[in-house]
């Protein structure tokens, strides 16, 4: 048999990953700001009403926040729900959203292109 594995819990008002950490698990957190500077080898799961990612996530990517920030990279699909969504990082599979506004810029502040995978949109 295969055994279980346990996944990171964060949970505040203000949960912070800082810049040099690594977390080599799935994490997932509940907060009213969550920023993730540092790395998560996994997937992340973040509930919160802004949400900032600046640091790299290796899987997928699930957030549901208001106001969402994605710069750093994400190496599989990046899955939102939420009021507003700026996506400046690479994202190596597909990218589904459901919300406000959607926004794609290069890290420069140009809008970019979508070159590999999918983007689906929902009202």
């Amino acid at each position: 048999s295969t055994p279980a594995t346990a996944a990171t819990v964060r949970e505040g008002g203000r949960v912070v990953i800082p810049v040099g950490q690594q977390i080599n698990d799935d994490v997932y957190v509940f907060g009213g700001q969550a920023e993730l500077h540092g790395t998560v080898d996994g997937d992340l799961v973040v509930l919160g009403g802004q949400v900032d990612v600046t640091g790299a996530v290796t899987r997928d990517l699930f957030v549901a926040g208001g106001n969402v920030t994605v710069s750093g990279p994400v190496g599989g699909t990046v899955r939102v729900t939420g009021g507003n969504l700026v996506v400046q990082g690479n994202v190596g599979r597909d990218l589904l959203f459901g919300g406000g506004a959607l926004i794609l810029r290069e890290a420069g502040g140009k809008l970019r292109q979508i070159s590999a995978g999918e983007v689906f949109f929902g009202a």
